[in-house]
């Protein structure tokens, strides 16, 4: 079941009181989340144990697996007195106050009722004049943090915390190591580093420099890059910010900080990569009406923008007025520190190195116009589809091109590790050396479009966790929705596989009968086999029940949802022309993880998948063989690849039996895929052994895995990681 994330008492609570933002348009970050607030957090601890032993607590989340992230709420003024009737007393918060909420005097006078010693306040949007009359208001990071210096012995005392001492096992690299990096994508990298060696010091009076030392020296910076446009020369500073952190995960392993259930699992934590993108049909979807009084003028303008950057992050616009630029520039730049704030806080579950590659736009556009939603069904057809492969690899060898420096691409050659990808584009696709990026790597995805996602993911996550049960699929629920001829034979093998494993199967020809059945057997793992559609008026996908369409409305009506959602229907989550997929929905009913896909699925390879999804899942619940459920999922569906490829070139004896040595050779390459270096030996080996390969529609690479499937563990994984390393009364 899904469950509160637990609170730690020594956890610093972050609560942004602002007005309501009623005014929803995909591609403009919301308007509550504007202003000072997510770049105050993000030069500031998590846990106040940071203050004095950052460096042990660094290595004690790593021994513990502790994933908890900024604690983070969005509170408006009907939230705030249900907030604080059912939070504890005795917490350290600090209220960061948008000062031109209309309610702002009920709120402050709440405020005053409501105040405790641990309580800290930060107004912004504040007029100098103003009075407030709350204790312990702050101006900026620094000094919250000194009044988190100068009391927080009292404060240990006041939340009932023990004494803690903590033994580093690691040193700390001297204190040229985090020098204030002038390229802003590298910053959250330098903020996340000091959050690890406790080097919080902030604001006036300390090593920061100046506002006009910084704008004097990006100037310069800025100038320097101009100067070549089309080199990986900033990205390369990225990339050495990414090494500073990752150091400290390789100190860890050096020192035995812990065991691993298997020495073949990676030691990083999961790589955030945001990669923007300027979809061009964003501005021509039907908005809400609270959106009606959207400057009509802007409207029109985004329709035309054209934009893009150089490998070297320099604007590539097309000609166009100043005044014209100015706002292209404004709503650009509103997008990219959004992004980059949520990036920092994805990053905060695993101490997570971002890297934010350059914004990408019309030069990707013509190849990936061929995989509009309006025109997929044309893949439908199996001598079509066979086009796809080239497609694809064209894309990802563009991507490629346009974002992967000599640094980053050695980074993604040699280093095991998880991806989580912010981004529209199907990163997937991503080529290096010929092999795409899921096939190398497990890649869980957070949509880039509607921006007002990434804050629901973050807060979903924030707020509940989920660990994979051993019982997992008796609380699995497979929703056929067609009763199509050609789908029976593969819903008998399902039907026969459920028999062993213990999972529900019901066949539901309408959303009613869908309804009836999530609510009657309320699953952990919900599994729609149905046929997907798209709306081309209103660009979301939906799946088909019989002849109705479950529409994301609907889903999120019915309150549709489990913490997994895996969809074996085509065209859920098309990468171009689609703004709001059937996803979204399961998303906003507090699910955490989507399996969804970009293009048409074939119907035998799709119910191979997951069957074997089914099958090898009561194994992966008992068996302490995958970390996490993004694991577990990439494992399956690149391994799919594996099984096309054998099936298309299978050596046939006379009476249509299989030989032997082909079924072995199979297994063999799926154990072997479960070896991080092994995978791109594995994928040259398949063109290189069967001649048929090239007839194979890389199926595989159709699936995204939404959400962070990376913070859901398996309950036996966890059991087996605490036994080895003696860690008692410690759950996830």
């Amino acid at each position: 079941m899904l469950s509160l994330r637990p609170n730690q008492i020594t956890q610093i609570h972050y609560l942004l009181i602002t007005e309501k933002d009623n005014l929803f348009i995909p591609f403009i970050p919301p308007m509550e989340l504007e202003g000072p607030a997510l770049d105050f957090i993000r030069c500031l601890p998590k846990d106040i144990l940071q203050i004095d032993n950052p460096v042990n607590f660094f290595e004690n989340a790593y021994r513990l697996r502790n994933d908890n992230p900024y604690r983070l709420n969005v509170l408006y003024h009907s939230s705030l007195i249900p907030y604080l009737e059912n939070s504890r007393r005795n917490i350290i918060r600090l209220y960061m106050i948008n000062t031109n909420i209309l309610e702002l005097d009920s709120v402050l006078n709440t405020l005053m009722d409501a105040h405790q010693p641990l309580s800290y306040y930060f107004f912004f949007n504040k007029k100098d004049d103003q009075p407030l009359g709350l204790d312990h208001e702050v101006s900026d990071p620094g000094e919250f943090l000194r009044m988190l210096y100068a009391e927080h012995q009292h404060i240990l005392e006041l939340i009932g915390a023990p004494d803690i001492i903590f033994h580093p096992h690691v040193d700390v690299y001297s204190r040229d190591f985090y020098d204030f990096p002038i390229f802003v994508p590298a910053q959250n990298n330098y903020h996340l580093l000091n959050s690890i060696i406790g080097n919080f010091k902030y604001g006036p009076g300390t090593i920061e420099k100046s506002k006009e030392e910084i704008k004097a020296e990006h100037e310069r910076e800025f100038i320097e890059a101009q100067k070549a446009p089309y080199s990986f020369g900033r990205l390369k500073t990225l990339i050495r910010s990414t090494r500073k952190i990752d150091k400290f995960f390789e100190l860890m392993r050096e020192h035995n900080i812990i065991k691993p259930v298997h020495e073949i699992e990676t030691m990083y934590s999961p790589l955030v990569i945001i990669a923007p993108y300027q979809n061009p049909d964003l501005v021509k979807l039907d908005r809400s009406p609270a959106s009606a009084e959207f400057d009509p003028e802007l409207i029109n303008l985004l329709t035309s923008m054209d934009f893009e950057q150089t490998q070297n992050y320099i604007n590539s616009l097309p000609p166009m007025t100043e005044t014209s630029m100015r706002m292209v520039m404004q709503v650009t730049l509103q997008k990219i520190k959004y992004l980059d704030s949520l990036g920092a806080l994805h990053a905060s579950f695993a101490y997570s190195p971002v890297i934010r590659l350059p914004f990408q736009g019309k030069t990707l556009n013509q190849t990936l116009s061929a995989f509009d939603a309006s025109q997929i069904d044309q893949y439908a057809d199996h001598e079509t589809r066979k086009i796809l492969k080239e497609t694809i690899s064209k894309f990802g060898s563009q991507l490629a091109e346009r974002t992967l420096s000599p640094g980053l691409k050695a980074k993604l050659l040699v280093e095991n590790r998880q991806i989580v990808a912010i981004t529209d584009l199907p990163i997937e696709w991503l080529e290096t050396d010929g092999v795409p990026l899921s096939f190398t790597h497990d890649i869980c995805r957070l949509p880039e479009t509607a921006l007002h996602g990434l804050m629901s993911s973050f807060a979903a996550n924030e707020h509940f966790i989920y660990t994979v049960p051993k019982d997992i699929l008796k609380k699995t629920l497979v929703i056929f929705g067609s009763n199509e001829m050609e789908l029976l034979p593969w819903r008998y093998q399902v039907k026969e596989l459920a028999k062993t494993h213990e999972f529900v199967t019901e066949v539901c020809l309408s959303v009613a009968a869908a309804v009836k059945a999530f609510r009657k057997h309320k699953p952990d793992l919900l599994i729609f086999d149905c046929h997907g559609g798209y709306n081309s008026e209103n660009k979301t996908s939906f799946l088909m029940l019989g002849d109705e369409q479950l529409t994301g409305p609907l889903v999120v009506l019915h309150d549709i949802s489990a913490p997994l959602v895996f969809l074996c229907a085509c065209n859920t989550a098309p990468t171009y022309g689609t703004i709001n997929t059937i996803a979204n929905a399961f998303f906003e009913n507090h699910c955490l993880s989507v399996t969804t896909t970009y293009l048409p699925i074939a119907i035998d390879s799709s119910s191979t998948l997951y069957l074997r999804l089914l099958n090898n899942l009561r194994l992966a619940a008992t068996d302490p063989i995958h970390p996490n459920w993004l694991s577990f999922l990439s494992h399956m569906i690149r391994t799919s690849y594996i099984s096309d490829t054998f099936r298309q070139s299978l050596d046939l004896k006379p009476d249509g039996g299989i030989y032997g040595r082909n079924m072995q050779a199979q297994a063999n390459a799926y154990n072997r895929s479960m070896l991080f270096h092994q995978r791109r030996k594995i994928y040259s080996e398949e063109a290189d052994k069967h001649p048929n390969e090239q007839q194979v529609i890389p199926e595989y690479l159709f699936y995204s895995n939404l959400g962070r499937s990376d913070l859901i563990h398996f309950g036996i994984y966890m059991e087996r990681f605490n036994e080895l390393n003696n860690i008692k009364g410690h759950t996830h």
